[in-house]
């Protein structure tokens, strides 16, 4: 599979797991953080799965897969440890939904990255399934690089452009004030403030 990054809205979308291993409890954990609505289908489950199907956070159907289980989903995910179940997955997928596959990445259209986030910041790191412990240790850098202060900066820098959109500033100055706002040193708080002071002052 030869793919491109995308970000994609899954809020209120219908995602079916097929499989209630570890790696089918980790492709949820990153869905429930989107909004979806999760339905795991597989005759056992892991206990954090189970609890999130305890506290009505995921729909579980405690059985084995059928081609009806997929009828209408946004986005599939094959996660069990049995080939032949994951290839009948594949084949019950109707052709215009999305599929994410365990087993085999290339069996599928979809790849989910080693992520983290910095409230809107989002970084992903992926290999194409080359070496997800490269990815990993990509990653953990990253997380150092890019710490706990990115949320509030980056917050931040969108307040200051929404504030730009509606300053009286030309477009040559406000693209000056974005790029200020990246090359200059403005995680400090009372600089922040004070430069959307100056912005607010000129609508």
């Amino acid at each position: 599979m030869s793919g491109i990054p995308l970000m994609v809205d899954v809020a209120g979308q219908h995602v079916t797991v097929v499989g209630g291993g570890k790696i089918a409890e980790r492709r949820i954990y990153n869905l429930l953080s989107g909004h979806a609505l999760i339905e795991v289908v597989s005759p056992e489950v892991t206990s954090g799965i189970r609890s999130l199907y305890e506290n009505d956070q995921i729909h579980w159907k405690k059985k084995r897969f059928s081609p009806d289980d997929v009828n209408g989903s946004f986005l599939i995910i094959a996660a069990t440890n049995d080939s032949l179940v994951n290839q009948q997955v594949i084949e019950a997928a109707p052709k215009n939904a999305l599929m994410n596959t365990v087993e085999q990445a290339a069996d599928g259209n979809v790849q989910f990255p080693s992520h983290f986030q910095r409230g809107r910041l989002s970084i992903s790191v992926s290999t194409a399934g080359a070496s997800p412990i490269l990815a990993a240790r990509i990653k953990k850098d990253l997380e150092e690089q890019y710490d706990q202060s990115y949320e509030d900066y980056v917050n931040f820098l969108f307040e200051a452009r929404v504030q730009l959109k509606q300053s009286s500033f030309s477009m040559t100055r406000r693209r000056q004030i974005l790029r200020q706002l990246v090359e200059e040193d403005f995680f400090d708080q009372q600089k922040q403030n004070d430069m959307l002071h100056y912005i607010r002052s000129n609508r």
